[in-house]
């Protein structure tokens, strides 16, 4: 009379193998892109000791400053933000787009040149 449910256990795996699968899909669209870049001057002087953040949705992920060339090197995901920020400066916030080259150049507020 009764029929034993004997597929359930086949289709709880089958869907944890799928959900494992679309694991992988989605971490594979988040690549990891190298962000280089320089910042300068309103009189296109290197600023050196500039702090730069790339933040993604959930927070800061990275933290470094730029060297006496005012240029930086950071490796983040191409959906981040970079913070620019500096003494004496007001801090800027520029959405990488996926690109893998970073200008700034300062009038007193950071700007960004493409």
């Amino acid at each position: 009379m009764y029929r034993k449910f004997t597929h359930i256990p086949k289709l709880l795996k089958g869907l944890s193998i799928f959900a494992l699968l679309q694991f992988f899909v989605f971490a594979a669209f988040a690549q990891q892109i190298t962000i280089a870049g320089k910042v300068t001057s309103e009189k296109n002087e290197a600023l050196p000791g500039v702090s730069v953040q790339l933040k993604n949705a959930t927070g800061i992920l990275r933290s470094v400053t730029t060297n006496q060339n005012g240029e930086f090197t950071i490796v983040g995901d191409g959906n981040s933000t970079i913070t620019f920020s500096y003494v004496g400066f007001t801090a800027q916030t520029i959405h990488v787009n996926n690109r893998s080259t970073v200008k700034c150049h300062t009038d007193r507020i950071f700007k960004f040149i493409r």
